[in-house]
């Protein structure tokens, strides 16, 4: 049968028409998840129903795309074209429903973080932190058989000519239709609305075509980037700056706002580091919203120093332990899955001035790279062996995908101490079980407990409401609340339990509750305590600080109180914690989404999130601002602190390599890899050697290398002068560690030019390192022609002071 125009459009016409119902659904089934999963606003339904116009929209966009091909097809044949077509369109409605299940469960639509995971990563944490229910299946199967059957029925039906042409027009108008009607985030008050209403495939989309387009090489040169540093540094004067090659470098001048809250005794004391799992601000503290489901924690509270308008920096996990350990920048996660550059830290003080220093963690501490981080601060112990009493069938049975709960984490750390024996300490916790999918070992009891407190807690009808809608959550809240009493009760009995100092925070508030549409800021608001027996009074303080301010000032009370020994500069972010009893912030901060974007900082009264600026009014209440000049400076301001940031790890150091070096590492003269002779060699290899495999022979932690050699780039039209890979090598040789360098330019004679590198490369977290194989050599990766004279290699390797 001849086929025309008409006939395939009308065909396409059918097929796109019988995926506008599913869309519907999809809506239907976010809106019904939100509503069972999370405490929503009463006119939830009303933001579903206008995303439903822009899911139609963004749908027709993607359809006008596949348009063309379809015609292309359809000459071929009209029928395998239909089912093609048929199947691209079901994909994407089954990939909408998919980012919409992600959604109802994070509160965040999926962007470009998925950049940020391995596909193991990715698997891991989906399993771990979403279920496949009834009404998720029957939500699947509904978005494949109603298009299905609506196209078996239509499929040999004739649209009239004045629908086609219409239908023309909408498909062409589609993406100007999408960009007028596409919600701009500037315009919400808060972002549920926000994200509720967007097509969550569209926006992937936009984020993956933003990450990739914004990829960039830094050039350290570059002469505007010298001009940041001299602003930043001006901007921040009172904190004495010291070298604009080193951005972050200043005196470390942290006052000692803590030493006078306590009676110290003689002998240095243990610091233990309780990081909590989501541990929010909603249900703990001063007037939480949901009221108090930690009642020991809120004891606590009552004895200790106490500061209620405290700041995560990230709103997820992943930058809580550079943050509280280091008060270091995020800089591209480099702190935790890379070679870090060299950097101070609490774990690396305390462990120089004697302190044995612990990580405890109740799941596979890979996943995060909190080994990786752990390994490269030096410290001493990791928890990954739980003991065979941890492994009989029952407790098995209570495990749940994340690892092993609360309660078993912290009775475990008290074995390995007792174990260990040594002291003075720094004890460093993770917490795991407030995390979805919020399960507890022991669900009817922590269920009645929930119900008991929650008659005691005077809340509002509504309120009682959402408490009850997810009550999964406060289970579990009020079962790791319980498990940190058990832990506290058991350490009273320890005899160093009176000259410990116990920190307590949250990685990040708890997303689940939905609380940022009361509040933007909410998502990083935790609550820090420090609690002692050696706490001369409790004190309540309403000052804003952040995770940053934490090391900075443990150090700055144990460095004034004689316990140990500093430098008398730093890189810190934080300036230290404000010990102010009224309600003021001083601090900087900007804020990390779950992207891994920066788009919301914090500075003194002043709060910008994406464009939208606010002024921080008591009880960490926001309100809104218009004021452009005010909001220009806050975007300068954090522009140029990512502009500086970014740039750690990649072309700037932190600190001079002699400075971390000096008092804390023998240096030892290291010849064991002997150099290559280059000399007036031509090579085109993709590996072209300076260090052939060798033996390390010592238990360095730290290598200096210190090269230079002539080169020339003898391919025609090329002047790329390849990077020097620093490889370490197990017995089997596989790669154990792996940096990569980039050579700089020293002199140059006509087109030979002196290329010189000077590194210091960590193999800290290298496990048995004398027994490893080191190579180096100039990674060629398009086998361009190079000449090669007058190679200079010396090393030197560094062991701990402090073994």
């Amino acid at each position: 049968m001849k086929k025309t125009a008409g006939d395939l459009l009308n065909r396409y016409l059918h097929l796109v028409l019988a995926f506008l119902p599913a869309l519907l659904l999809i809506r239907l089934a976010e809106f019904l998840s939100l509503k069972y999963l999370h405490a929503v606003p009463s006119d939830t339904w009303i933001m579903e129903l206008s995303g439903y116009l822009l899911d139609n929209l963004v749908f027709l966009s993607f359809a006008l795309i596949l348009l063309i091909p379809f015609f292309l097809a359809g000459w071929l044949s009209q029928k395998a074209a239909s089912a093609l077509f048929f199947g691209l369109f079901l994909l994407f409605a089954l990939l909408s429903l998919s980012l919409v299940k992600y959604y109802t469960v994070t509160l965040v639509p999926l962007d470009q973080v998925i950049f940020y995971f391995t596909p193991q990563e990715i698997l891991r944490i989906v399993v771990s932190s979403t279920r496949i229910d009834v009404g998720t299946l029957m939500a699947f199967l509904l978005v494949i058989a109603v298009p299905l059957t609506l196209y078996f029925l239509v499929r040999k039906s004739r649209a009239p000519g004045g629908l086609l042409t219409l239908f023309g027009v909408i498909l062409l108008a589609s993406p100007v239709l999408t960009l007028l009607v596409k919600p701009e985030q500037i315009r919400y008050s808060n972002d549920f609305e926000y994200f509720t209403r967007i097509n969550k495939t569209e926006y992937l989309a936009g984020k993956i075509v933003l990450y990739e387009t914004m990829k960039r090489n830094f050039n350290r040169n570059d002469q505007s980037f010298d001009a940041i540093v001299k602003r930043y540094h001006f901007e921040n004067r009172e904190l004495s700056y010291i070298d604009p090659q080193y951005p972050l470098l200043r005196a470390d001048a942290t006052p000692d706002n803590l030493r006078q809250y306590f009676a110290f005794r003689k002998e240095k004391p243990n610091v233990v580091v309780i990081i909590m799992e989501s541990l929010s601000t909603s249900f703990c503290g001063d007037h939480p919203y949901y009221g108090s489901f930690m009642p020991f924690l809120d004891s606590l509270i009552s004895r200790s120093l106490y500061w209620k308008n405290f700041l995560a920096t990230s709103e997820r996990t992943f930058n809580v332990l550079p943050a509280v350990l280091g008060s270091l920048p995020y800089s591209n996660e480099i702190f935790r899955y890379r070679s870090a550059p060299l950097h101070f830290s609490l774990i690396r003080y305390l462990k120089d001035n004697g302190y044995a220093t612990h990580f405890f963690y109740g799941g596979d501490p890979s996943l995060g790279g909190y080994d990786r981080f752990m390994n490269n601060e030096g410290i001493d112990y990791i928890l990954q062996y739980f003991g065979k009493e941890y492994n009989d069938q029952e407790i098995q049975k209570k495990l749940f995908e994340w690892g092993y709960f609360d309660g078993d984490l912290f009775r475990r750390s008290l074995e390995v101490l007792d174990s260990l024996n040594r002291n003075p300490r720094l004890d460093i916790y993770l917490t795991l079980s407030t995390h979805a999918p919020f399960i507890t070992p022991d669900p009817a009891r922590y269920e009645k407990i929930f119900q008991d407190r929650l008659r005691k807690i005077p809340l509002t009808p509504e309120q009682r409401q959402m408490a009850l809608r997810q009550k999964n959550i406060f289970t579990t809240v009020l079962y790791t609340d319980n498990a940190l009493r058990e832990f506290f009760a058991a350490y009273r009995k320890r005899p160093e339990f009176a000259n410990t100092i116990f920190c307590i925070t949250g990685d990040h508030a708890m997303p689940e509750l939905n609380h940022t549409y009361l509040n933007l800021l909410e998502r990083f608001h935790v609550p820090f305590i420090i609690y002692s027996p050696m706490l001369k009074q409790p004190r309540e303080f309403h000052s804003v600080s952040s995770h940053l301010d934490i090391t900075p000032s443990i150090l700055a009370m144990l460095k004034d109180q004689g316990f140990i020994t500093t430098r008398p500069v730093c890189h810190w972010l934080g300036k230290g914690i404000d010990t102010t009893e009224n309600f003021e912030n001083d601090h900087a901060v900007s804020f990390i989404y779950n992207s891994r974007t920066q788009s919301e900082y914090v500075h003194g009264p002043y709060f910008l999130s994406n464009e939208r600026l606010y002024r921080l009014v008591p009880d960490f209440r926001l309100s809104p601002v218009q004021d452009l000049v005010k909001s220009e400076q806050l975007k300068r301001e954090q522009s140029d602190y990512l502009a500086i940031t970014n740039r750690i790890c990649d072309t700037v150091p932190m600190i001079p390599d002699e400075l971390f070096l000096s008092g804390s590492f023998h240096e030892y003269p290291y010849f064991s890899a002997k150099p290559e002779t280059l000399d007036h060699v031509t090579a085109d290899e993709m590996y072209i050697s300076f260090v052939k495999g060798h033996k390390i022979g010592e238990d360095f932690q730290f290598i200096e290398l210190n090269l230079s050699v002539d080169i020339e780039n003898k391919t025609r039209g090329s002047n790329r002068i390849p990077n020097v890979v620093f490889q370490v090598l197990d017995e089997n040789l596989k790669n154990a560690a792996w940096f990569q360098c980039r050579l700089k330019e020293d002199s140059e004679k006509g087109n030979l030019k002196r290329m010189a590198l000077k590194e210091y490369f960590d193999l800290s977290s290298v496990p048995d390192i004398r027994n490893k194989t080191l190579k180096i050599y100039l990674y060629n990766f398009n086998q361009e022609t190079f000449f090669l004279n007058n190679l200079q290699l010396e090393m030197k390797g560094y062991k701990s002071a402090h073994p």
